[in-house]
């Protein structure tokens, strides 16, 4: 029955059907915890926490891996070790605790530098560099995003690589360099083109949009941010969706759609507020104070 229930998972994620594929991982593993392995069980419960990542309840996802980690600690598998620390970093860092997430990638990088895991090494520079980038230390997140490179580069790992110019395109959009920025970002939408790598597309289209909105070319950032939209809108990627909703509703106070941006700042407050993404509810918290006092200067005539 344990096998059945995975195939059905499987297929049900092929699908995008998440949430009937939870229901059959975790039928499959109330029965692995019957006669299943230790790694067997800590594997599942890892993948359940992926899942539920990916819809955006972290509550969930924590729990599965924290139950993960757990049994790899007792049995000293090291890789799983490792990818537990960088799961729970992750969870950290969508609440906003970006210390305690810096903390669980550390121990994280050790492990795999112990290992000499290339790849965990470069993921979790990257990981850290993000961090980096969000206390505004861009020096010190390029320096971490060109280590992640060097050794994707090295690797020949092509989605890896996208991954890195489009976060090293970031640091030059935050730093108003849009031209390179862009450049950058059009080098990672060739990579993830060429992989058919959705997720990939999901990030660069993003980013392709900030930097148009930059620019106020406001009908091309939409478009952007658009495709964006549609692409977490077929991965499930709430948090992904929420961050469109953001988007458009900042374009739509640009154009002084001043109706159509209240609705898309309310869609991704929901959202937000379901996953429990304090940073994301602060800032769109934010958003719509400032298109109320928009508004109201507007109507003043001030």
């Amino acid at each position: 029955m344990v096998t059945e229930y995975i195939d059905d998972a499987i297929e049900h994620e092929s699908q995008g059907n998440l949430h009937l594929a939870i229901d059959c991982y975790r039928k499959a593993l109330e029965g692995l915890e019957k006669t299943g392995t230790p790694i067997d069980i800590a594997s599942l419960a890892d993948k359940l926490g992926n899942l539920y990542e990916t819809l955006g309840e972290i509550i969930f996802a924590e729990q599965y891996y924290e139950a993960a980690l757990k049994i790899f600690k007792s049995v000293g598998d090291h890789q799983g070790i490792a990818r537990g620390y960088g799961n729970l970093a992750y969870i950290s860092e969508t609440r906003g605790d970006l210390r305690r997430a810096t903390a669980y990638y550390q121990d994280s990088l050790s492990i795999y530098m112990d290992l000499n895991d290339q790849q965990g090494i470069a993921t979790t520079y990257g990981y850290l560099g993000i961090i980096c980038k969000k206390r505004d230390k861009l020096s010190e997140a390029a320096e971490l995003y060109q280590k992640a490179l060097k050794i994707n580069q090295e690797l020949d790992d092509q989605a890896a690589i996208a991954c890195q110019f489009n976060n090293l395109g970031n640091l030059h959009e935050m730093s108003g360099e849009l031209d390179q920025a862009e450049a950058l970002f059009l080098k990672a939408l060739e990579i993830n083109q060429s992989i058919k790598s959705d997720w990939g597309l999901a990030d660069v289209y993003n980013n392709l949009g900030m930097v148009r909105q930059k620019r106020k070319d406001t009908e091309q950032s939409i478009a952007y941010y658009e495709q964006a939209l549609n692409i977490n809108h077929k991965l499930k990627n709430n948090w992904g969706v929420a961050c469109q909703y953001n988007n458009i509703a900042e374009v739509f106070v640009l154009q002084l759609q001043f109706k159509k941006a209240h609705e898309f700042y309310n869609k991704a407050l929901s959202l937000f507020e379901n996953i429990g993404a304090k940073p994301e509810i602060e800032e769109v918290q934010k958003n719509i104070a400032d298109l109320i006092r928009i508004e109201a200067e507007k109507s003043s005539g001030t």
